[in-house]
């Protein structure tokens, strides 16, 4: 016959300690400037983990127009292991980053001054804490 023996982790107060006293980087912030289309000279500011760009109302950056080359819920920029990722949502029309087009579904990382292109719509990325600029190059997917 075997003894059934239960064993308890009980953490030693010093991790407990850490885990408590442990700060989190802050989200950078960035803007999205409009730069062409009917909305040409508005900026939006953020510092959130999720941005969705679309025609629908409940978009954080509502895109309309009369031409309809913009979805109802057409992209999104993500927070996500220390980067911004801009990730085009099935769009009809797809979205471009810095002239080349996205695969839907698929992140690719956001530098400053990377152009964003939504149906009629150029936007530009700007001031994302401590990143640094870079060429316009074909985005590279992760």
């Amino acid at each position: 016959m075997c003894d059934t023996i239960t064993l308890q982790t009980i953490p030693h107060p010093s991790v407990e300690a850490k885990r408590a006293d442990a700060v989190l980087p802050a989200l950078p912030s960035f803007t999205l400037g409009i730069q062409r289309g009917p909305s040409a000279g508005h900026t939006f500011a953020f510092a959130q983990p999720r941005v969705s760009l679309g025609r629908a109302p409940g978009c954080d950056v509502v895109l309309s127009s009369s031409r309809r080359r913009v979805s109802r819920h057409h992209a999104e920029i993500r927070w996500s292991g220390g980067l911004y990722w801009l990730i085009d949502l099935g769009s009809i029309n797809t979205t471009l980053l810095n002239e080349y087009p996205l695969q839907a579904g698929t992140r690719y990382s956001l530098h400053p001054g990377d152009r964003i292109t939504v149906g009629e719509f150029r936007l530009e990325f700007v001031a994302c804490e401590g990143s640094t600029p870079r060429k316009a190059t074909a985005p590279r997917p992760c």
